[in-house]
């Protein structure tokens, strides 16, 4: 089973780009396959982990890179190189990815899906406003979209079917 979840805080400005793209990815009918609104679960994303074999995270990261930039990690890439690229990846869900990904492999090692790719989308800011994107954010976020989008074609290519339920 393959899912596409995105997360992210909409209370955080450019935060909840995650939540933004997966509801585009829904909108697009190119993916006929698990799509799920994470929002800020904390410890129970674990929970909608569990049981697949193929995983596509989108999240945002806060950095010093340039608003936009697209990170492609796997779980184990974000395990090793959790300062990779000066990604610095934290979280605002109560728990990081890295955390999770520990926690899953250690606890429910025949259920913890065997791959997850993750795309980071690095933001400009985490101020309060709800659904709300920065000017550096909102000025390309169809563009983001349309770029995860892509990505996802080609992590998904070859597969008989783009994705199941």
């Amino acid at each position: 089973m393959t899912a596409i979840m995105g997360y992210g805080n909409e209370l955080m400005e450019d935060d909840w780009i995650g939540l933004f793209i997966v509801e585009s990815l829904k909108e697009s009918g190119l993916f006929p396959c698990k799509i799920i609104h994470g929002g800020t679960p904390g410890f129970n994303v674990l929970w909608d982990l569990l049981g697949r074999e193929k995983l596509i995270i989108i999240d945002s990261v806060l950095s010093e890179n340039t608003p936009g930039k697209i990170f492609k990690l796997s779980s184990q890439e974000l395990l090793d190189n959790i300062n990779m690229n000066g990604l610095n990846y934290s979280s605002s869900h109560g728990i990081n990815w890295q955390e999770v990904i520990a926690i899953g492999m250690s606890q429910y090692p025949d259920l913890f899906p065997k791959e997850i790719t993750f795309l980071l989308i690095e933001i400009a800011s985490v101020n309060l406003a709800y659904k709300t994107f920065s000017p550096a954010i909102d000025s390309c976020k169809h563009s983001i979209a349309k770029k995860i989008e892509q990505e996802i074609l080609q992590i998904l290519k070859g597969q008989q079917e783009i994705c199941r339920n």
